[in-house]
């Protein structure tokens, strides 16, 4: 059980240590000077990077020891015996800061300590001096100064010494070390050297002053000012403190925010942030910006001197002092200050986005941001930036709000599980051209800046036009090139939230997406309505990350109502229109199935003639019906009569005149043939003529073996009336029964069985006498 604990332990020690020499020791960053006063406490921060890691790391203080070894005094869940009831260390993770806080103070604890991340000793740490001077006397003079600044001492004397002469010295241990006296220029003390002076203005001058420059940690502490000599000498007591400026820390590429107290009653006073590196001015309430910082950083103004600065898109020259201030006349040094000590943690970079973008005219970007994907109620924000003081919002995840002008254009995604979300931009033109910054609301460490530039190009992919009919379907091509073959390509249609993707297969709305290998993505809409109306986008991802975006708009127009003339084609006079008789005939007759035979000759009684009999059709029908020829021929005749032409009627007549001739002749030879193969019949007083050919067609006229299985049976009454009404025709035609093969033989007999039958019949209706139906 041991050695399982033992191994456990020493895993947890190597990803620490694992993780350090990834990050390396400039990841940590706290004050390098700390003075304090005996007696009072003090409280220490110390900042690392956020990953998974150091979150869960232990965290330390130690102090140095002359042999270089590092003894720790506290750390997570523990506190050293010496720091028992006085010290503790609090870690906030969330935040990448620990603090270390120490009570009852006193000048045993000056010297050289750490505050790191894992284990002492093994580089992942920073080095803070600490420095507790001797408390001062209510009377004592105190001066209070940032390190590396200057501080300049006043000390009074009266008339009776003003001849003396005046020295400045330091308590150190009880005693008094001289720094710089009137009698030489030069500093007494090789610590001072080249850093120290001391002036007296005048000879009537009642005081004398004392200039330290570039202060250092241990020129903190208890001085006197004395004028004239022991022990008549006049002397003031002089506490100098050194400030620990305000510590600001930031990843690569994220933001930090400068806030700046600054007591001035002075309404038109100036405030400003200056790079102590330089003394130039970063950005002040008057508009200046150094061009270093364009784009990245905005002022913000308060009242009574008190103004804030955001930085954002840090970059490694960042890091250094910067100081805050307000002057009357706009110079440095005219009004109070603050000293703020940024560091830049090059090890981890949170943008997402390079710091400049490129887009084509009627292109697209992807402006990729950070975000702490843990905080599911972060509102996640895109902004324009328009000045020193100004940025304007153009989406907002919470509010699902999307500025009018951006309307189509502009939509924001979130990527989940690897705290990014990305804004999309379509539709470029030069107007875009500027700096957005990507704002998490919960977090302002990651606030990032990006620069856009529209540089000259062709936009992909492409959309063809389409006209989108109402009720009408209607496809929407979009082409890609072929950087894009191997990335997801989509349609989607856009809202305030978003863009929701349209589905790959057909859904209730009839929404259809495709893709062929030609780099093509269809679109297709059935029916399209005023649901359908909107903006489209039509793009390519790699994973969850956006690349190009074409955008456009479905309106909706009216179905056309034009009246469109048929096409007039050449006619052929022979091939004219009908004429009226041949109209009529076909309105007032439909198509039969098929031609009906009737027994003996019997015609079946009917207004409608076959429907092939049409205008000058009807002269030929049948050469048994000779007058019905005649009609068709007076009625031809007197339709070319009306005509009033000569030489049609006879270009009419001369052919008819040769057909009837022809139709004469063919009549004449049948009845010859007739006669020769007719046979006179007597069944009683009745008598008849039968040819050989109507027993061989026997069924044609009624003869039926099987009457139930021939639906279409239809008989004739003799009395001059139809016993039965034509049924009504079908348009669709019945399949008939097959009929059984006989021999011939066997088919005269059964025609001249049925014959004999029909005549019975027919001899008894006639002795009878003829009867109503």
């Amino acid at each position: 059980m041991a050695l399982f604990l033992l191994t456990c332990l020493l895993a947890v020690f190597s990803a620490a240590t694992a993780q350090s020499s990834l990050l390396g020791p400039s990841s940590i960053f706290g004050p390098g000077e700390v003075n304090v006063l005996e007696g009072d406490s003090v409280s220490i921060t110390c900042y690392y990077p956020t990953t998974s890691v150091t979150r869960h790391s232990r965290k330390f203080w130690c102090r140095e020891e002359e042999s270089g070894r590092c003894v720790t005094l506290a750390s997570t869940g523990y506190t050293s015996q010496e720091y028992s009831g006085r010290g503790k260390l609090t870690d906030f993770p969330d935040k990448g800061e620990f603090v270390v806080t120490v009570d009852q103070l006193t000048q045993n604890d000056s010297g050289s300590y750490k505050c790191g991340v894992g284990v002492n000793g093994r580089g992942l740490d920073f080095g803070v001096n600490v420095l507790v001077s001797q408390k001062p006397e209510p009377d004592d003079v105190v001066y209070k100064q940032y390190e590396s600044y200057t501080v300049t001492i006043t000390c009074p004397f009266t008339y009776a010494t003003r001849q003396l002469k005046k020295s400045f010295y330091k308590v150190e241990d009880g005693e008094l070390v001289l720094i710089i006296d009137s009698s030489s220029k030069e500093a007494k003390d090789p610590r001072y050297k080249g850093r120290i002076t001391l002036q007296i203005q005048s000879t009537t001058a009642k005081e004398f002053t004392v200039t330290i420059k570039h202060l250092q940690l241990n020129d903190a502490g208890q001085y006197v000012c004395q004028s004239g000599s022991d022990p008549t000498a006049e002397e003031q007591n002089v506490d100098l403190r050194l400030l620990t400026p305000g510590l600001l820390y930031g990843n690569l590429g994220g933001s930090v925010t400068f806030e700046c107290a600054l007591d001035s009653e002075d309404a038109n006073a100036v405030a400003s942030l200056r790079q102590v590196r330089g003394g130039n001015v970063v950005i002040d309430s008057q508009g200046t910006i150094d061009p270093a910082f364009e784009g990245r950083i905005l002022f913000t103004k308060a009242e009574n001197g008190h103004f804030s600065v955001v930085i954002a898109g840090l970059r490694k020259e960042d890091t250094g002092n910067y100081l805050c201030g307000v002057q009357s006349n706009g110079q440095s040094g005219d009004g109070p200050t603050q000293l703020r000590q940024l560091f830049v943690n090059e090890e981890i970079d949170v943008s997402r986005s390079p710091p400049v973008l490129k887009g084509f005219p009627g292109g697209s970007v992807t402006i990729r941001c950070p975000y702490n994907p843990k905080r599911s109620d972060s509102h996640l924000q895109l902004y324009l930036w328009e000045g020193s003081q100004t940025r304007h919002l153009l989406v907002d995840s919470g509010e699902g709000l999307v500025q009018k002008d951006y309307t189509g254009r502009l939509a924001l995604f979130e990527e989940p599980g690897n705290g990014t979300f990305s804004v999309v931009l379509n539709q470029l033109t030069a107007e875009d051209e500027g700096f957005y910054w990507c704002v998490s609301d919960d977090d302002e460490s990651l606030t990032t800046s990006v620069k856009l530039q529209i540089v000259d190009g062709e936009p992909s992919p492409t959309i063809d036009k389409f006209t989108a009919v109402q009720g009408e379907p209607v496809e929407i091509t979009c082409h890609f090139p072929c950087k894009y073959f191997s990335s997801e390509k989509y349609w989607c249609k856009w809202n305030d939230h978003g863009c929701e993707d349209l589905p790959t297969k057909l859904s209730s709305s009839g929404d259809l997406v495709k893709c062929n290998n030609n780099l093509v993505l269809t679109l297709t809409l059935d029916s399209v309505s005023e649901d359908d109306e909107g903006w489209y986008w039509c793009g390519a991802k790699d994973g969850h990350e956006f690349e190009e975006v074409a955008a456009v708009r479905v309106e909706l127009t009216e179905p056309a109502k034009v009246a469109v003339e048929p096409a007039k084609v050449p006619v052929d006079p022979a091939k004219a229109a009908p004429a009226p008789a041949e109209e009529k005939a076909k309105a007032r007759c439909p198509v039969p199935r098929r031609r009906q035979w009737y027994p003996l000759s019997r015609k079946l009684r009917t207004s409608c003639p076959e429907p092939r009999l049409l205008a000058e059709e009807v002269a030929v029908q049948s050469a048994e019906d000779p007058a019905s020829g005649s009609r068709a021929s007076v009625d031809a005749s007197s339709a070319s009569g009306q005509s009033g032409s000569a030489k049609v009627l006879i270009s009419t007549l001369v052919p008819l005149g040769l057909v009837l001739a022809a139709g004469a002749m063919a009549v004449a030879i049948a009845r010859a043939r007739h006669r020769r193969n007719v046979d006179r019949v007597s069944i009683g007083s009745y008598r008849t003529d039968i040819s050989m050919s109507d027993l061989e067609n026997s069924r044609e006229f009624g003869a039926i073996d099987n009457p139930s299985a021939c639906p279409d049976a239809r008989e004739t009454a003799l009395g001059g009336k139809d016993e039965l009404a034509t049924a009504t025709e079908s348009t669709v035609e019945i399949e008939e029964p097959k009929k059984a093969k006989r021999s011939s033989k066997e088919e005269a007999d059964l025609a001249y069985s049925a014959f004999l039958l029909q005549s019975n019949t027919i001899a008894a209706e006639h002795q009878d006498g003829p009867k109503e139906a």
